[in-house]
């Protein structure tokens, strides 16, 4: 039985999301995301859309979005590159196999890239965890916001107050970092 040949795209091409005019729109999307502060896109959500569109955005919406959006722009950014990643061989043995191009993502390069990508997800999760402080500029009662209300009403003890938010603040990150880890060790390659 004959093989179904592979197609003849450059290397470069393989796993590449660059494909038409649209990609190369959100590339670009994804690049402006990427190079705005999170502050600065919390400012502009909270400030400039009640100028421009005559909306009231709450400051809870406001802050989700402006993490969300740069979160999810680094995170676009690490899942294309570990897909890049992935060997072009891996491509052309599941097509080769006879898997259709998303069966062999799915099936054959997701399960490789995934394991490229875990440590810039948690790098990811854990700068969310901690520009989530930004909240309070915008006067979202987050733990920051609260601990300078506390600190502000007692003004006996800010070093203390600050520093169990720091604390709290390090669990956190701790914590995200350790899934990480365990994540790290479960999904590792038999003899690396």
């Amino acid at each position: 039985m004959p093989c179904r040949p592979v197609s003849a795209r450059p290397a470069s091409h393989w796993g590449s999301p660059h494909r038409g005019w649209p990609s190369r729109l959100l590339a670009h999307a994804l690049a402006l995301l990427r190079a705005i502060p999170v502050v600065m896109l919390i400012f502009w959500c909270y400030f400039l859309l009640p100028v421009l569109f005559g909306i009231d955005v709450p400051g809870t919406l406001t802050v989700i979005f402006a993490l969300s959006a740069i979160g999810g722009a680094y995170l676009a950014q690490v899942v294309t590159a570990g897909i890049a990643a992935v060997g072009r061989g891996q491509w052309e043995a599941g097509l080769a196999g006879g898997l259709p191009r998303a069966a062999t993502l799915r099936h054959i390069v997701l399960p490789q890239a995934l394991r490229l990508m875990l440590p810039s997800f948690v790098n990811q999760w854990v700068a969310i965890t901690k520009d989530s402080s930004l909240a309070y500029l915008v006067g979202v009662a987050e733990l920051t916001f609260v601990a300078t209300q506390v600190n502000n009403r007692e003004q006996v003890y800010p070093l203390e107050i600050f520093a169990f938010i720091a604390l709290v603040y390090l669990l956190l990150c701790g914590t995200i970092e350790a899934l990480g880890r365990y994540g790290e060790r479960r999904w590792a390659v038999p003899g690396r």
